[in-house]
C-alpha cells in the first residue's frame, strides 16, 4: 500500500492539473511523461517527502509530522503573460499515529519569460490530522510563487496564506500575518538534469498558534516544449 501512494499522487497531479504548466512537488517514483507538441511552459512534477517539528505541541501533544506531498504549480500561456495554477495532495502521519492529510487547488494569473516564472492563485481546501491533533477545516489558500533559473540550478519560493472555516480552532492561528488564519513560506534549490529533478525546500508555517519548521527532500521529472 506505501509504495503505491507516488504514483497515486502522481496520478492525481496529472489529472487536476493543465497541460504545460510548471508544476511542483517531492520523492523516488515519478509517472512517465510524455513531450508537448508546442513551448507553453515546462512542467515540473514532484512528489516530496516533508518533515516538520513544532515548536510546542499542538492541541494533544503533536510535535512532530511526516508528511508525503504531490504538488503543482506553474504558469501556462504561450506569451509572458497567462494564467497560473496551484494544486497540493497530501497525506502522512503525526507522531501520535494520526492521519494527515490535505488536498486544494487554486487558480489565478502569472507571467513568464524563458523558465522564469511567477504566480499568484487563490483556491479551496480541506486539511487536518485526526485524532484532534489539527481538527478537519475548509480553507481558501492564496499562493505566491516563482521560480528563477540559475544555471542548472533553479531557486524556488512560495508564500501562501490560508483562511479558515468549518473550525474554530484553527481560525486566528497566525501573529505574523494576521489578516489570515494560517500562514506558510518556503524556499529552497532545485538541481535540473536532463529530463529529472532534485533538491531540497526548507519551509516554515504558523498554524494553531504555533510555528512549525520542516524540510522538503525533493525527486521529479521535468518536461519542457519544445524549443
Amino acid at each position: 500500500m506505501i509504495t503505491r501512494a507516488p504514483v497515486l499522487l502522481l496520478g492525481l497531479l496529472g489529472a487536476l492539473a493543465p497541460a504545460h504548466a510548471d508544476e511542483a512537488a517531492t520523492v523516488t517514483v515519478a509517472a512517465p511523461l510524455q513531450r508537448p507538441q508546442d513551448d507553453d511552459g515546462n512542467i515540473d512534477r514532484r512528489v516530496s517527502l516533508a518533515v516538520g517539528r513544532a515548536d510546542d505541541a499542538m492541541l494533544y501533544g503533536t510535535t512532530t509530522t511526516v508528511v508525503l506531498e504531490a504538488s503543482g504549480r506553474g504558469v501556462f500561456t504561450p506569451g509572458v503573460v497567462g494564467g497560473a495554477v496551484t494544486v497540493n495532495a497530501a497525506v502522512g502521519s503525526s507522531a501520535d499515529a494520526g492521519f494527515a492529510y490535505g488536498l486544494d487547488l487554486g487558480l489565478g494569473v502569472g507571467a513568464r519569460v524563458g523558465r522564469a516564472q511567477l504566480g499568484v492563485t487563490i483556491g479551496a481546501g480541506v486539511s487536518g490530522i485526526s485524532a484532534g491533533v489539527v481538527p478537519f477545516a475548509l480553507q481558501v489558500p492564496v499562493i505566491a510563487f516563482v521560480g528563477i533559473p540559475l544555471g542548472p540550478v533553479r531557486l524556488v519560493g512560495a508564500v501562501r496564506g490560508d483562511w479558515v472555516f468549518a473550525s474554530d480552532d484553527r481560525q486566528d492561528g497566525a501573529d505574523t500575518v494576521t489578516a489570515f488564519d494560517e500562514v506558510s513560506a518556503e524556499a529552497g534549490l532545485i538541481l535540473d538534469r536532463e529530463q529529472q529533478s532534485f533538491g531540497l525546500v526548507g519551509w516554515a508555517r504558523e498554524q494553531l498558534g504555533t510555528n512549525i519548521i520542516g524540510a522538503s527532500f525533493v525527486y521529479g521529472q521535468i518536461l519542457t516544449g519544445n524549443k
